[in-house]
């Protein structure tokens, strides 16, 4: 099956990996990531949710519960670091954050710090396509003894990098777009070249616009911390 072919193929890549003991291999087991740059494009739980914010929408769900571990993005590269620190290691090390959380504690903060309205419905089935898993998180804290201490709860990561898919959205995308169509128009990088709409006369105002009063004034109307994505 599916499960089993993925399982194994896990293993066997890091029973390898500890065979050679003379090489410098650490395996880092992901069980949840989260963080701004997600793609709300998926059929995930906190993608469906964030959509559901955005669009107004009440979100639907069963009654199932469970828990996951959501590590955040600065943690991660803490550990990374860490790994990266420690050139004679030949080991494997779990992920995690300073607590897991429930999907009903997820639903339940999602709608005190951004208004999600849900409800449960008894027969919804949900896919997932590598089985139900009601604790999906790990006890390991082997990592702790090359110095790594989660700074942030799951509840942290999930409401810490949200916001930024929720809050001003809309000026994200304004501006992200307004960027990509300036690089394009004036210096005609490669990176975007695949994206000849950018040329389209409808992009004439908006870059006039930007072009008149500096999209670094445009920046300054928003916090940093909102901002730290958009490289100029």
């Amino acid at each position: 099956s599916f499960i089993n072919s993925y399982s194994l193929a896990k293993i066997y890549s890091e029973t390898n990996h500890r065979l050679l003991h003379s090489l410098n291999i650490i395996d880092i087991r992901i069980f949840n990531f989260f963080s701004r740059f997600i793609n709300l494009n998926t059929d995930f739980l906190i993608p469906e949710i964030i959509r559901s914010i955005n669009k107004n929408e009440e979100f639907i769900t069963n009654k199932q519960n469970f828990f996951r571990d959501f590590i955040h993005p600065e943690d991660l590269f803490k550990l990374i670091n860490l790994c990266i620190k420690n050139p004679k290691l030949n080991i494997a090390f779990d992920t995690y954050s300073t607590s897991p959380i429930s999907k009903y504690s997820i639903l339940e903060e999602f709608s005190n710090y951004f208004d999600l309205t849900y409800s449960f419905k008894d027969d919804l089935k949900i896919e997932q396509p590598t089985g139900f898993k009601k604790n999906y998180f790990s006890l390991s804290r082997k990592a702790n003894n090359i110095g790594y201490f989660p700074t942030f709860s799951s509840l942290e990561t999930l409401l810490e990098e949200s916001k930024f898919l929720i809050e001003t959205w809309f000026f994200y995308f304004l501006i992200q777009i307004f960027y990509l169509v300036r690089i394009y128009q004036k210096n005609r990088n490669p990176y975007i070249t695949a994206l000849p709409f950018l040329s389209a006369p409808v992009f004439d105002i908006p870059i006039r616009f930007l072009n008149v009063i500096g999209i670094s004034t445009i920046l300054k109307l928003f916090p940093n911390e909102y901002l730290d994505w958009v490289y100029i």
